[in-house]
């Protein structure tokens, strides 16, 4: 999770101007810039990655990368530590799952990240609000207690992580900080 944080910390503000990152007929939507502002988050985790080599050993960080939940649905982290997606590591070592919005999040994003403590066996699950702070997510997640009071066994391993704010616990979050 240090690791996560200092990347995180790490992705200059340059990757969130919309002014620099835009095609050339119209300014740049939400999902460029998560995109973009991804991509520099996962080279900057590559670089710790890299410098790092025996805290790392048998795991690889993808982006984007499938994950079966059943037969008929496939849910695609932002980011995916783990040890592979085939072979005897591939359950053993997920190790962090990690959903990236700029300032919304939904339900299906907050499901996806349980999803991946439930049924993928992650040991730790991250939804990183990029613009918001914790206040607004407390409340949202409130708004959305229905649905996740299904997941509590799992709050410990859930963390939001913000600009503002960084890091909190799902469980810290709702206890009021």
């Amino acid at each position: 999770m240090k690791d996560l944080k200092k990347a995180y910390r790490s992705v200059p503000n340059t990757y969130l101007n919309q002014d620099v990152i835009h095609s050339l007929i119209n300014l740049a939507k939400i999902q460029d810039i998560e995109r973009v502002f991804l991509a520099e988050l996962y080279h900057q985790w590559r670089v710790l990655m890299e410098s790092n080599p025996k805290k790392y050993r048998n795991l690889v960080l993808h982006s984007e990368i499938g994950k079966m939940l059943s037969r008929n649905k496939v849910q695609f982290p932002d980011l995916a530590l783990h040890g592979g997606q085939i072979g005897g590591w591939r359950l053993t070592k997920n190790k962090v799952y990690v959903e990236l919005k700029m300032n919304e999040f939904a339900k299906d994003d907050i499901i996806k990240c349980f999803n991946a403590l439930s049924n993928h066996n992650y040991k730790i699950s991250v939804c990183i609000i990029h613009q918001r702070d914790n206040s607004f997510i407390r409340k949202r997640v409130i708004d959305n207690s229905g649905i996740i009071s299904n997941y509590s066994n799992l709050f410990d391993e859930f963390y939001f992580l913000t600009h503002a704010d960084l890091l909190i616990n799902l469980n810290d979050l709702l206890s009021g900080f």
